[in-house]
């Protein structure tokens, strides 16, 4: 018979892949829009992003600011959050510094991430600047939530058991390193290559004028 924390675990484990699969059933009908590979990863991962921010994180605000804490709720979101806690405890007794990041990543992050995937889904290259708004709010989530804890010689964090250090810890949170700053920079390099474009054709008007 499964132990409590083994279903806990893959509970958590599978509710995040729904979330997954979610976010690629929106990308296989965005088809019909003719993105190129490119723009079909940069929409599946927005979708996913909003799903995270929104059904994964939002709960845990809810649960964290209504005189509560996960550790002391009941339900299924809180036995995701409970489970994640093991890793990082401070997600368990509602810190105000992880609920304030939270916050503002349920609120403009999740909603942020939705208007830029249908940019993105509509062919319209403004996406950039939405898409460089977001990727600097998500490192600098990661940022406020992670180097407190160096400061601290990692007193919240569980880095003895595998499954908490590199699954939850290093692998959950750094893709929400790595893709965003790939995309920062991807995004950069476009928007500085329009205004190369826009300023070469305001001088080539220009000597036409004269």
């Amino acid at each position: 018979m499964l132990q409590a924390e083994t279903v806990q675990t893959c509970v958590s484990i599978a509710y995040v892949g729904v979330l997954l699969s979610l976010a690629t059933s929106f990308t296989y009908y965005s088809k019909r829009y003719f993105l190129s590979t490119g723009r079909s990863f940069l929409f599946f991962w927005l979708i996913f992003d909003a799903l995270i921010h929104i059904f994964l994180e939002g709960p845990f605000v809810y649960l964290s600011v209504n005189g509560r804490t996960v550790s002391s709720s009941n339900g299924f979101f809180a036995s995701l959050w409970q489970e994640y806690s093991h890793a990082d405890s401070r997600w368990g007794v509602a810190d105000p510094g992880i609920v304030s990041v939270e916050a503002l990543t349920v609120l403009l992050k999740g909603p942020l991430a939705l208007y830029t995937a249908w940019l993105v889904l509509k062919s319209n290259e403004k996406y950039h600047i939405y898409l460089c708004f977001l990727c600097l709010s998500e490192l600098y989530g990661d940022y406020m939530t992670f180097v407190p804890e160096w400061f601290t010689n990692t007193a919240a964090l569980d880095t003895q058991d595998p499954l908490h250090l590199w699954f939850y810890l290093v692998i959950s949170n750094g893709v929400w390193v790595v893709i965003p700053g790939f995309l920062l920079i991807q995004s950069t390099c476009a928007l500085s290559r329009m205004v190369d474009a826009v300023s070469v054709k305001s001088q080539s008007s220009s000597k036409k004028a004269v």
